[in-house]
């Protein structure tokens, strides 16, 4: 099993004894009366290394389909990708070493920590097949015309030499405001200040929004638990102060086997799709397991990502062709969160839903109720078969959904959905603080995805607050590398 947390053999970074030395060292330091130490200075300057970006690992043709899904007697056009990739290297910043010599110049072999994040699909074909059986919602079908995205199999540090001024201490960036640095799979411009004058202009998220407008059939229209299920657990307008674990288990992955990403998050995440928040996994430094830390930020248009202490942060514009791919794969994780602040249950209003409900039995001292439904209308024209989405209500002292199942049209399970461990954010208002959504690949029995999501703690958003612009992840000198 391959992890991006848990990395046997790796040598403790800090012990208890060194600790102590480290603090007996300061204390008896600091009742010595010696003269401040020069600057240091070795004449050196840095030789680039590996420079900062994107390698492929290789790119798979794909053939082009294109479909148009009826909602509402609006049609709502979607295109596969031409190509996917395979997999890619990611390096946050440029890699330097010591060398020439320098005058007036100090360089400092560990000047700063380089992260590096390895994503691979293996030999598993990327492309998204044609389905059998097509998606009864919009958040369905656009997943299912959307590259596979290939899991992150490695993360690792690496350290990058500095450069200062002997006289001053000030540090040499080397790479000068507006230089265009070309690489293989990657291009960006190096910006010191604002970067948004090379960044396109926030839109809104036409998507979401036609999703919500389509959405026009009365509560009223619902079963009754489906009612109550949506007045006690209702879209958010996002969620502040979050502490959450968001895990990744990506079964038998070719060349790599089972692989696990685990990602602590925290910070804000709003039901418009903006987000400011931090991320913590462990990775490797010179074989020591080590934090790393994270920030990243969408403001509904643009992604900044970066790696605190890093003189430079990434800004990958709307606009870039590198834009999809980087958000898809390095802000994968915030996703669940997103849906669990919109809404956990892809309950939906459109209209000519078709639904049924039974009694499936009880749960001790509760009552579990089973809802069917699928939305023949969506597939006017087409030989596709509706699939059907699956409620398992538990009915006691009040409703809440314990299991979503998707089924295709010929009955198969593609996707599961458990909730549990429900609370409250405010009165009366619901949600399940741990949910578990399995993927399963056609006939199989067994999940190829499993994504578990743990929140352990959330503050409701304002409607104000929600239409405030939140932080923007960057670095404190306010140098990027920009996709634009």
């Amino acid at each position: 099993m391959t992890t991006t947390e848990v990395h046997p053999g790796a040598r403790p970074r800090f012990s208890v004894n060194s600790g102590l030395a480290l603090a007996l060292a300061l204390i008896a330091s600091s009742h010595l009366s010696t003269p401040a130490q020069a600057q240091a200075c070795n004449d050196n300057s840095r030789t680039i290394q590996v420079p900062a970006g994107t390698t492929s690992a290789g790119e798979q043709n794909c053939p082009s389909i294109t479909f148009t899904v009826n909602v509402a007697g609006s049609g709502v056009e979607f295109t596969t990708p031409t190509s996917c990739s395979k997999g890619s290297t990611v390096r946050d910043e440029d890699t330097w070493s010591c060398g020439p010599p320098a005058n007036g110049m100090h360089c400092d072999p560990q000047g700063y920590e380089v992260k590096v994040k390895v994503y691979s699909i293996g030999n598993e074909d990327p492309c998204p097949g044609i389905p059998d059986t097509l998606p009864e919602t919009l958040k369905e079908a656009e997943e299912m015309f959307k590259c596979k995205q290939p899991p992150l199999v490695n993360s690792f540090h690496v350290y990058s030499a500095a450069v200062t001024a002997c006289d001053t201490g000030i540090d040499s960036a080397l790479r000068m405001d507006g230089e265009i640095v070309d690489g293989s799979a990657d291009s960006f411009t190096v910006v010191t200040g604002d970067p948004d004058h090379l960044l396109a202009q926030q839109e809104p998220n036409e998507l979401y929004e036609q999703l919500v407008e389509l959405q026009s059939s009365p509560i009223d229209s619902l079963p009754t638990e489906l009612q109550t299920v949506v007045a006690l657990h209702p879209s958010l307008n996002g969620a502040r102060n979050i502490n959450a674990l968001v895990e990744y288990e990506f079964a038998d992955v070719p060349n790599y086997g089972d692989v696990v990403n685990r990602f602590r998050v925290e910070g804000t995440v709003l039901a418009s799709g903006r987000f400011s928040v931090s991320s913590t996994t462990r990775t490797t430094l010179e074989g020591d397991v080590v934090p790393s830390i994270e920030e990243l930020s969408y403001d509904g248009t643009n992604f900044f990502i970066g790696t605190p202490g890093s003189p430079r942060f990434n800004a990958y514009s709307a606009s870039s062709p590198q834009f999809p791919r980087a958000f898809s794969s390095q802000a994968r994780f915030v996703e669940p969160l997103l849906d669990w602040v919109r809404s956990p249950f892809p309950i939906t209003l459109f209209p000519d839903i078709d639904r049924t409900s039974a009694v499936t039995g009880p749960s001790g001292e509760e009552t579990l109720v089973e809802i069917r439904e699928t939305y023949p209308g969506m597939f006017d024209g087409t030989t596709h078969l509706a699939g059907e989405i699956v409620y398992v209500l538990s009915v006691g002292a009040v409703i809440h959904p314990v299991e979503v199942r998707y089924l295709d049209g010929a009955g198969n399970l593609t996707t599961r959905v458990t909730f549990s461990n429900y609370g409250t954010l405010d009165e009366g208002l619901w949600r399940p603080f741990l949910v578990v959504r399995r993927e399963y690949s056609p006939g199989s029995s067994e999940p190829w995805l499993t994504c578990t999501l743990t929140v352990t703690e959330a503050e409701l958003v304002s409607e104000a607050e929600a239409s405030a612009t939140l932080p923007r992840a960057q670095s404190t000198q306010n140098r990027w590398f920009v996709r634009h």
